[in-house]
């Protein structure tokens, strides 16, 4: 798939702010690491940094539209993403079980579509 010059920028810049909150819990435990001689690692971080997933997951819409990609990836990662953070916020003192699953799910979404992004931009 050939990506014009419009859509390149969308997908690249989709696919730079999907990988800052994929990296951020790794990146601030480093820092927290250097400050207090303690590594603390924070595996909500991606769920709290979901406005900026979701900016993300519209710069990549628009880049793959624009692109006239294959949207079936990019579809189903976006619907699981947007479903999965939601049920994140509105979940209130959930089992367990449950809120793992979904931050997982959540965060699987969130790899899928980079990988999305950065297949796109090939």
């Amino acid at each position: 798939m050939k990506t014009q010059g419009g859509a390149k920028a969308f997908l690249l810049i989709g696919t730079l702010l999907l990988a800052i909150v994929l990296l951020s819990p790794f990146v601030f435990s480093v820092i927290s690491l250097i400050v207090n001689s303690e590594p603390v690692f924070d595996y909500l971080m991606t769920a709290e940094l979901g406005f900026v997933a979701i900016i993300a997951l519209l710069f990549l819409m628009v880049g793959t539209f624009l692109a006239k990609g294959p949207f079936m990836l990019f579809v189903v990662s976006s619907v699981v993403s947007v479903v999965s953070l939601v049920i994140l916020m509105l979940l209130s003192d959930p089992p367990m079980f449950l809120a793992v699953s979904v931050l997982i799910l959540y965060n699987l979404s969130l790899v899928s579509l980079l990988l999305h992004g950065v297949l796109s931009l090939k």
